[in-house]
């Protein structure tokens, strides 16, 4: 039944259906209007407010809050993802979420209001379609996070997540980790466990409390979170790393204790990210990619506090035990008789319990079934062994979570957690892995492709390899443009541990080297349209010619062909002369020339040397040929923008012959405003008239 009254506002009708829509699936009663003014007077009663904001300085914005009170939940749409925008409006504590019309949903309106208006906001379920599976497991020191990190990628690579989304959803799992394991924890004073210990000391040591780690994909959309035991992170405090990384000068210093940079790196991966807190108990961040974005862009920001008591399933101790005493009544029968008919009936009825209340009351039970994979892996639930893998266990409470871990010397440790379902078999396979260390590659140059055992890694040096067996040698291939390919055997050492290889790359048969020097120095270098850097041992480009560009701000360009030799270094020493700038705009697209050298082409922004110089435009398509002279003046900015009127020769077999035009003629030629002669030919005869061209329109010649 429709119950929470839920007010919509937006201007535009399209919007405001689709806002109407996903507030009535939630559960809604929805008064929809256009503008605040079309609400009634006086303070806002409702439940929640929905409200298209038309972006910064909205006036209507700040009527809405003026008439809100503090314990109101507001919703903002914005126009265009904007994470200052977003920043900004979260800092009013009566924002819970900011989302974005471009492509908005009626179903992802509907998931924000859920949990706005019902208060059940926690698990990853919550935010993919019924049916997709999440996967889960428990994290409490660093090498868990890197196997966590690696088994996700994994997973992501099967669902065939493309490699510049997968970037995005590992780093946001380690950012995400980082909070939960080193800047979440709290003691029984509240105060931060880790805020006096240096990040590199924090790596080392493990926790009893462990992250929850949740994972789901259904091919469209990717979906993570990570949950902590603590339940300390406010939205006060979200805003505010949030709002210095964007606008403090020392936004990326991670300091001790220092969550900030995380929560900044994450809203700049993903397309969604909401933030789930139950104080005192746990939080919650869900982090959502969409896979089929042209654009990795931020669309839905919000912090949601649980309303329903799920504390004993969120915290990792036992619910707490409750008391209530029960008062005596005065008067009635006597105190003797009242006492052995009390005992009486209580016999009778505790004869009865004995018999009926153990079934009422029985837990009702599932099957739990674990495999390994290779098998004969020591199974613990919740810390207790429980034999060896494959493993069959009946006495399992239904709908209670275990801790189920699987663990085989030589290979790394895996856990899950698990919900037993009622009267049904639950099987859980772990995959295990063997030991890995790290094995980090270093190459001179940067910049190589990463292969172990001919797969591409998707990885360029340098670069850290963490799926390697240890003791097991693995041939890495590492490739550049330019260099001959490096083979090098590598070794993973045992888990935590971590090697480096270095290794220099030789230059390939057929390619040389160019060195670079600028007077002055800093100058920027493109080398056949692209732009390169040139890095003090030289740039490695294939033997034969090259088009080399150097520029520098209030400099003349420097141009030059270099012809590279296989083998051989090449020294290019580029003076660039100071210059005063031209900006020049024609309506007309054509090839400029500067004293006859081609410059570019309009519009064109280039620093010419000081003096007159002679400009000529030329152009096809329409015909164009056009001169004129400009002073350039040292450190002055001269502009200039023509705008050309089209001559169109329409008559039949008739062609003009306009200054400098091929000797075949031209149907369509451009030129200055004014009058102008103009000499048309038909066949052999030809004739002079004269045309009037105005600026930016068409004038037809239809008879000869």
């Amino acid at each position: 039944m429709l119950s929470k009254r839920v007010v919509a506002i937006a201007a535009e009708r399209q919007l405001q259906k689709k806002l109407t829509a996903g507030l009535m699936a939630a559960g809604a009663v929805v008064e929809s209007v256009t503008q605040v003014s079309e609400l009634a007077a006086g303070k806002l009663e409702t439940e929640l407010v929905v409200y298209a904001s038309s972006g910064r300085d909205d006036a209507q914005l700040k009527l809405l809050l003026d008439r809100l009170k503090e314990s109101a939940n507001l919703v903002v749409i914005i126009p265009t993802a904007d994470l200052g925008l977003t920043v900004n409006l979260l800092k009013d504590t009566r924002i819970r979420n900011v989302m974005v019309a471009d492509e908005l949903q009626a179903v992802w309106v509907s998931s924000v209001a859920t949990r706005i208006l019902h208060g059940d906001v926690f698990g990853v379920e919550k935010t993919m379609p019924w049916g997709v599976r999440v996967y889960s497991m428990l994290v409490g020191d660093y090498n868990e996070k890197s196997v966590a990190i690696a088994a996700i990628s994994d997973f992501a690579g099967a669902m065939g997540v493309r490699r510049k989304y997968r970037e995005g959803i590992e780093q946001s799992i380690d950012e995400l980790l980082m909070n939960a394991l080193y800047d979440a924890p709290v003691d029984q004073g509240g105060k931060a466990v880790f805020a006096e210990v240096p990040t590199k000391s924090r790596l080392s040591l493990r926790l009893e409390q462990k992250a929850l780690v949740q994972y789901a994909c259904d091919g469209d959309t990717f979906a993570v979170s990570v949950r902590d035991p603590y339940g300390t992170l406010t939205k006060d405090t979200v805003v505010k790393f949030l709002d210095k990384c964007l606008h403090a000068s020392d936004q990326i210093d991670r300091k001790v204790g220092g969550a900030g940079l995380g929560f900044y790196i994450v809203a700049n991966a993903a397309s969604s990210v909401s933030i789930n807190s139950y104080p005192g108990v746990a939080t919650e961040c869900v982090v959502t990619f969409d896979l089929n974005a042209a654009k990795v862009q931020l669309k839905n920001f919000g912090y949601y506090e649980e309303r329903i008591d799920v504390a004993g399933r969120l915290a990792t101790s036992g619910p707490r035990e409750r008391y209530t005493g029960a008062r005596g009544v005065a008067g009635g029968t006597p105190a003797s008789i009242k006492i052995m008919l009390a005992a009486s009936i209580l016999l009778v009825l505790g004869a009865q319990a004995a018999v009926v209340y153990p079934r009422l009351i029985a837990p009702k039970r599932g099957i739990l079934t674990v495999e390994s994979k290779p098998t004969g892996a020591t199974v613990y639930i919740d810390g207790r062994t429980r034999g060896v893998a494959p493993l069959r266990l009946t006495d399992l409470e239904a709908g209670r979570a275990y801790r189920v871990r699987a663990v085989l010397p030589g290979y790394q440790e895996k856990e899950d957690l698990v919900t037993v379902g009622a009267n049904e078999e639950t099987v859980v396979p772990f995959a295990l892995r063997l030991e890995t260390g790290a094995v980090t590659l270093v190459s001179q140059p940067a910049g190589a492709r990463v292969f172990v055992a001919g797969q591409d890694t998707g990885k360029v040096t340098p670069a850290t390899l963490t799926g390697l067996p240890t003791g097991e040698e693995k041939l890495v291939t590492l490739r550049l443009e330019g260099y001959q390919d490096a083979l090098t055997p590598v070794v993973a050492p045992p888990r935590g541990e971590s090697i480096t290889h270095t290794v220099t790359m030789g230059i390939a048969p057929g390619y040389g080297t160019i060195l670079f020097e600028s007077t002055p120095p800093g100058a920027e270098v493109s080398v056949d349209g692209k732009k390169v850097r040139v890095p003090p041992s030289g740039l490695v480009l294939r033997g034969g010619a090259h088009e080399l560009v150097a520029r520098l701000p209030g400099h003349v360009a420097f141009q030059r062909t270099v012809t590279v030799s296989s083998g051989q270094r090449t020294l290019v020493q580029a003076k660039l002369e100071p210059g005063g700038e031209l900006h020049l705009r024609s309506s007309v697209n054509a090839t400029l020339f500067v004293d006859g050298r081609p410059a570019g082409q309009t519009p064109l922004n280039a620093v010419l040397l000081p003096g007159r110089r002679n400009l000529v435009l030329r152009s096809q398509r329409p015909f164009l040929l056009h001169d004129l002279a400009v002073n350039i003046r040292l450190g002055e900015k001269v502009e200039r923008n023509l705008t050309f009127g089209i001559v169109e020769v329409t008559a039949p077999g008739v062609v003009a012959l306009p200054p400098g035009a091929p000797k075949a003629g031209v149907r369509t030629y451009a030129m200055p405003a004014g009058k102008h002669q103009v000499t048309l030919r038909q066949n052999n005869e030809e004739k002079t008239i004269e045309v009037e061209v105005t600026a930016g329109k068409t004038t037809t010649l239809g008879t000869f």
